[in-house]
Order: C-alpha cells, then sequence, then structure tokens
C-alpha cells in the first residue's frame, strides 16, 4: 500500500503504535532537512492537505513488505555478475537509508525535531563515507560461499545489514578515535568533533552509533539460529578492538614522541587488537555465520585474516606519515 506522511501534531497515545508499521524510504521536504515527525494517513484529505504544505514523504506501506521490495531491487543488483562495482555500491547505499529511516522512526524514544535533526546529520556525516569496503566484503564472501545455491538472492540483503553494521561499528569508532588523538580531517572533511556545534558530543554520538549497531542486529537477526553467535562475534570483536586503541593511547600518553616506548611486538599488538580483528576478520566471520557456519572450524582462516589486517595498518600508517592528505583524505595529529 503506498501511503502519503502528512506533517501533523503527535498523535495520541492509543495511534503511536501504529506508525511503528510504516518506514520512510524518502521524502521531500523543502523546509526541512530532515524527515519531521509524522503520522500515516490513507484518506483523500489527508492526502491533499499534505500537498498543499509540500511536507510529503512517500512510503511503502509496511516495514516488512518495504524491506522486502528493496531486497528484490538490490539482491538482483549484488548478485548478478554484469553489474558494475559502482551498481553494486549504489544497491548497497540503499540498504543504509532503510536502516537509518527504522532508526529515526523508533518509537522507543520520544523524539524531538532538534534531536532526530541532530541524529540524521550526525549518521550521514560519519556513516556512508569511504570506500564502505568492510561492508561489502561481507556481500562478496558470502556469495562467494553460497555460490549456484538458490538463497543467495534472498540472503544478500541480510549481508548488506550486516554490512552496514561493520560500517556503523567503525564509525563510531572514528568519530572516538579522532576525538582522543585530536585528529584534524578523516575522509576528505573535517572530522566531526570539529564541526561547530559538536565538540565534545561527538563522545555521545559514538555511543549512539555502538547502540544502533545492537538495535539492528536485534531488529533482523533476533529469530536468526546464529543471532548469539552474532552478538559473541560483535562483542568480542568491540573488546579486542578498544583494547587495542587502549595500548596506542597509553604509548603516547600527553602526545609524547618518544620511540623508546615502541617495540615491534608493541606494534604488532596494537595493529592486531585496534585493527585487525574488526576490519578483516569481523566482515567474513559475518559471511560465514549468515552462511550457516561454525566459526570455531575455520581457525585457519582467522589467523590469515588477522596477518592482512597488520599489513593493513602498517600500510595505513606509513601513509598517515608520509602521505599526502589530499589523497589520503586525513590530516593526523
Amino acid at each position: 500500500m503506498l501511503c502519503l506522511l502528512v506533517n501533523i501534531n503527535l498523535p495520541s497515545s492509543h495511534q503511536r503504535k501504529t506508525i511503528d508499521d510504516f518506514s520512510v524510504l524518502s521524502c521531500n521536504t523543502n523546509s526541512s532537512p530532515i524527515i519531521r515527525f509524522c503520522y500515516a494517513w490513507g484518506s483523500k484529505s489527508c492526502v491533499a492537505a499534505a500537498k498543499k504544505k509540500d511536507h510529503v514523504a512517500l512510503i511503502y506501506g509496511r516495514r516488512r513488505e518495504a524491506i522486502r521490495h528493496l531486497a528484490r531491487n538490490c539482491s538482483s543488483k549484488l548478485c548478478d555478475e554484469e553489474e558494475g562495482s559502482l551498481q553494486r555500491r549504489a544497491a548497497f547505499v540503499e540498504v543504509y537509508s532503510v536502516l537509518k529511516s527504522e532508526l529515526l522512526n523508533d518509537l522507543t524514544f520520544e523524539w524531538t525535531h532538534d534531536s532526530r535533526l541532530w541524529v540524521h546529520q550526525m549518521l550521514d556525516y560519519n556513516v556512508p563515507g569511504g570506500k564502505l569496503l568492510r561492508g561489502l566484503t561481507v556481500i562478496e564472501c558470502y556469495k562467494s560461499l553460497k555460490e549456484g545455491e538458490d538463497d543467495v538472492f534472498d540472503a544478500s540483503v541480510l549481508g548488506c545489514v550486516l554490512g552496514w553494521c561493520i560500517e556503523w561499528f567503525r564509525a563510531g569508532l572514528l568519530v572516538l578515535e579522532d576525538f582522543m588523538v585530536d585528529s584534524h580531517t578523516r575522509r576528505g572533511q573535517a572530522c566531526w568533533f570539529r564541526v561547530p556545534k559538536v565538540g565534545t558530543i561527538a563522545v555521545n554520538d559514538r555511543i549512539i552509533h555502538l547502540t544502533y549497531v545492537a538495535t539492528i542486529l536485534r531488529k533482523h537477526f533476533k529469530r536468526k539460529p546464529f543471532y548469539d553467535d552474532l552478538l559473541d562475534l560483535f562483542n568480542e570483536v568491540e573488546f579486542r578492538t578498544h583494547s587495542g586503541q587502549m595500548l596506542d593511547l597509553i604509548t603516547t600518553i600527553g602526545g609524547q614522541k618518544d620511540l623508546s616506548n615502541y617495540s615491534l611486538d608493541l606494534y604488532r599488538r596494537i595493529a592486531l587488537y585496534k585493527t585487525s580483528y574488526y576490519s578483516c576478520y569481523l566482515p567474513v566471520a559475518c559471511a560465514l555465520l549468515l552462511a550457516g557456519e561454525n566459526l570455531e572450524k575455520h581457525v585457519n582462516v582467522k589467523d590469515v585474516l588477522l596477518d592482512m589486517g597488520i599489513y593493513f595498518q602498517v600500510v595505513d600508517d606509513y601513509q598517515d606519515c608520509y602521505g599526502d592528505p589530499k589523497k589520503t583524505g586525513k590530516v593526523m595529529s
């Protein structure tokens, strides 16, 4: 059912539960940069009133129907070998729009216009930028694992959701890391905490990023047999990543540039825990779980991926020191 959202006052308590059945996919609001709190109506009179106010948002009926529609569209692009990388990336980004819309219309929090605007801008500024390699890796790995099987088409959209969970996780890490090490730019733009009016609020925004990962996982995977393993995986990677960040920070307390604090073994540990687990191991592990595999049977795969992550961090650090900020998009402290 194709409906129209009308920008009006908050509905009464007995009506609010019906809003959760809808998921905004796109909007056209001339006077507001984000979707204002809306309530779905189906009558012709409300549609006419909405057109007069120019606060109209197109939606596809119930959330499950919207996700199903998106799945058919995106899965075909993601699974089609003839589709180019740009087309597959575009299909992947479509899923981000739906996930963000679900979060911005989550009624577990009583949104204000300013809070919804803040989260909308915060997510768009930090999450979908970059190469999205970690998120896209989930899809490519899953396709390789299930090549030739019938369920690749239906499950690829779940691969997109998992991929975005990793991108959300990474975005939160970068927001906090840039603040802690006093960086200047990230992905060719000012670090989030340097955006006017953000400042120390970036610390709380990092926490919001992390809670949204848990929210997305619960919403889309709670009834899957591997849900517990998925939670354990993300919790393990989060702990190891923050532990690696701690090693990095305490070695350079107060901005000290004393190379005597470093050893090759210490650097290896920092790279292993700070980067390898979430950058290289997590995407492949998510694909393995989605394919019905037991992670304990793939320890050798994990070892190889962790070594790849260390190499990746070495290259990244070298570029931070000697690379051209115009090409790397980063100005580090």
